[in-house]
């Protein structure tokens, strides 16, 4: 038995308007023409009142209550009636049926009579923009398997349809997504040691309030226009940031699912190595980023086989994650990959690359500013560790923890002088 979902006279007029606007879209002609032309040319006095039969009760008497699947069947060959109002009750009573129809209907339209092609598109493209999102799914699954048939006028129509449903399946997946919390936006990613890309992002933090299940909606995302990003960015493949306990294993396994996804950053996440493993699924991933996430040891052979599998791979950061150094030492070696392991300890300041180790950049709130450490000062050691380079620095840095207290002796107008500074997190 079926439960048919319930649909007034002016939702349904609603859902045929936009129908026949989807159409004129795909077609090119107007709205109005497109509704003028579902129905073929059966008879000439088509669109005169005509009697109801006695197999054509009211759609609203159907709606009512529970129908026997075999009537299905019955309304879809009521499709390719000669009359009408008899295909036009079939399509709104497919339509009401929701996601029961969609196999039976996808089963017969490869087939079928240009009539029942037209409405049975017409109809799952339909329920691909029905709320329900088990029921839009399992419509726009089945509009993708005709349109991946040989070429015929089912495929041709299944594929229209799909180009007409991808904007609005876009804005809805972005509206719901962030009505859960997650933020989509543009952001700066380094690429590699002196590469930077600016991409689409998005990301789940502490604010998220949904559940796993619909990390699904990011299928519809990933190829989101300008309204969401900057127009130079909407081929761009995407960033995807976790931050926060909540998210562990089967976030990445779910995600690993996905095509489209060229950097992902986990930051303070409850991940295992077991979500490494899952990476290697993400065929167009070039920057890995795992934050003050402390890692199991199995993570050292997992990332070795990440690098192997995944040739577009240029950049693993790890970042308090609690790594044998030693170890990671070992998977260094490759050229192709940078990769760039610390403590996690940030001082926040920067210098020229070359010659003495002059500030010439301050950040605003960094450990650096609260420290007393200014633009100009020549740092000259750290902890006791002579420095005459910003890259010697950085690897002392990276030796140190947030929270660690560093002595930092400086020269400023000619005079030295000693800070000490408490190092804190990177926030990238």
């Amino acid at each position: 038995m079926i439960n048919l979902k319930q649909r007034t006279f002016g939702q349904t007029l609603a859902a045929w308007a936009r129908t026949a606007f989807l159409l004129a879209c795909v077609f090119g002609f107007p709205a109005s023409a497109a509704a003028q032309e579902m129905p073929s040319e059966k008879t000439p006095d088509e669109t005169a009142v005509q009697p109801e039969s006695p197999d054509a009760e009211s759609a609203s008497n159907e709606n009512a209550g529970e129908v026997a699947s075999d009537k299905v069947a019955q309304w879809i060959e009521e499709l390719d009636s000669d009359r009408y109002i008899v295909r036009r009750l079939a399509t709104e009573k497919l339509i009401a049926a929701g996601k029961h129809v969609i196999e039976p209907l996808t089963d017969v339209i490869p087939t079928a009579s240009l009539e029942v092609i037209t409405r049975g598109i017409t109809i799952l493209q339909e329920l691909a923009s029905d709320t329900d999102y088990v029921t839009g799914t399992a419509a726009f699954n089945a509009l993708e398997k005709l349109a991946s048939q040989r070429a015929t006028a089912a495929a041709k129509r299944a594929n229209a349809a799909l180009v007409a449903m991808a904007n609005y399946r876009r804005d809805r997946a972005v509206a719901y997504l962030r009505g859960l919390g997650t933020v989509i936006e543009t952001a700066t990613m380094r690429i590699q040691a002196t590469q930077t890309r600016r991409m689409p992002a998005i990301s789940f933090d502490n604010d998220w309030r949904g559940e796993l299940s619909d990390v699904a909606q990011l299928r519809w995302v990933i190829n989101a226009a300008s309204d969401y990003v900057e127009p130079m960015l909407v081929d761009s493949k995407w960033l995807v940031i976790l931050q926060g306990p909540d998210y562990d294993d089967e976030w990445l396994n779910q995600l690993s699912t996905l095509d489209g996804i060229q950097a992902v950053r986990l930051t303070k996440t409850k991940i295992t190595s077991k979500s490494i493993k899952a990476l290697r699924n993400l065929q167009d991933l070039s920057v890995v980023e795992i934050l003050y996430t402390p890692l199991d040891e199995n993570a050292i052979d997992e990332l070795k086989l990440l690098i192997a599998e995944n040739p577009r791979l240029r950049r693993v950061a790890l970042y308090g994650t609690r790594l044998d150094p030693t170890k990671l030492a070992q998977i260094q070696t490759n050229l192709r990959v940078e990769i760039d392991s610390r403590e996690g300890g940030f001082l926040g300041i920067s210098c020229p690359s070359e010659g003495p180790c002059k500030i010439n950049y301050v950040g605003e709130g960094t450990a650096a500013q609260q420290g007393g450490l200014r633009v100009d000062d020549i740092i000259t050691q750290y902890n006791g560790v002579p420095i005459s380079t910003f890259d010697e620095l950085m690897k002392e840095i990276a030796k140190n923890i947030p929270g660690d207290k560093v002595a930092i002796q400086i020269r400023r107008l000619e005079k030295e002088e000693t800070k000490h500074v408490v190092l804190g997190e990177w926030n990238l």
